[in-house]
């Protein structure tokens, strides 16, 4: 079947109005960041999502309990400009050993840390499913998507409460 020209170009708009208009999807990103490559890969595609007006990144839940992953997400979310995105941490104990990755939290240069971060080692963070359960309070229904990347504890603990 044949459409006229105008009636697909009229579908074709249409379309790309709706991509271009619709909100931003909202994203809680739960990540066991610093086991490998892949989890800081997402996160930069998340924060470029955002800069594009596509995403909106409500907060990072992480589940590799190791005292530089916080941080290193901090420097990461400062990196893109969005040092405000709170981050909570676990306390199981299913990957607590250290990362090849995060280090680079500790490098100096005057006695200053050379990535800017808010959130230092030992500073004291909400527990990662407290603030799932808040964020996810925060927002109407159905309107978050969760994007979870490594083990499963935060979303399981999560699913109990």
């Amino acid at each position: 079947m044949n459409f006229p020209i105008r009636w697909s170009t009229t579908v074709l708009f249409a379309a790309f109005a709706t991509l271009t208009f619709a909100d931003p999807v909202k994203i809680i990103f739960d990540t066991d960041m610093g086991n490998d490559v892949d989890d800081a890969l997402a996160l930069a595609m998340l924060h470029s999502l955002q800069s594009r007006g596509e995403s909106e990144l409500l907060a990072v839940t992480i589940t590799k309990n190791h005292e530089d992953v916080a941080p290193y997400v901090d420097v990461l979310n400062h990196f893109y400009g969005r040092g405000d995105i709170p981050i909570g941490i676990t306390d199981g104990e299913v990957t607590p050993e250290k990362s090849r990755f995060t280090p680079i939290i500790h490098e100096q240069e005057g006695g200053n840390p050379i990535y800017p971060r808010s959130i230092d080692v030992g500073d004291l963070l909400p527990a990662a499913v407290d603030l799932l359960r808040e964020t996810l309070a925060n927002q109407k229904d159905q309107s978050v998507v969760i994007i979870q990347v490594g083990f499963s504890t935060n979303l399981a603990a999560l699913m109990q409460t």
